[in-house]
């Protein structure tokens, strides 16, 4: 049985999108930095549902819910454009790839766009992608 993990999904962004690599982190977003890009287990709650009747012999698709978190300038649309293209780029992604042995049947995003969160008490603007992994296991 494969099992996904929140550090399967860092290193596919990273590996996505090797420009924005070096601003990445796993399981937090660096505060002190005018950059940052974070990729978050999302709510327990996505996670409802995951295995078939039956069980985990009866399940072939598995979920992992995302969140990539995003600190990104104080130039509002600076942040947006960088958004929309990590945004667009998964939105396009092609169904049933294989990355680090784990082949992903798609990703799911939850919201029409990437979701401002507003601007911390240092005035960096922070935005949100939502997003559900389904994969093989």
């Amino acid at each position: 049985m494969i099992t996904m993990s929140t550090y399967t999904v860092y290193e596919y962004m990273k590996s996505k999108f090797p420009e924005l690599a070096a601003f990445m982190k796993n399981g937090n977003v660096d505060k002190k930095a005018q950059k940052s890009i974070g990729v978050f287990l999302g709510s327990d709650t996505r996670s409802n549902g995951n295995l078939a009747i039956g069980g985990i012999d009866c399940t072939s698709v598995r979920m992992l819910p995302i969140n990539i978190n995003m600190r990104w300038t104080d130039n509002q649309k600076s942040c947006d454009d960088e958004a929309i293209g990590i945004y667009n780029a998964l939105l396009l992604e092609k169904s049933n790839f294989t990355f680090n042995d784990v082949k992903i049947a798609c990703i799911q995003l939850l919201d029409g766009c990437p979701v401002s969160l507003g601007r911390d008490d240092k005035n960096i603007c922070e935005v949100t992608i939502r997003a559900n992994f389904y994969y093989y296991i």
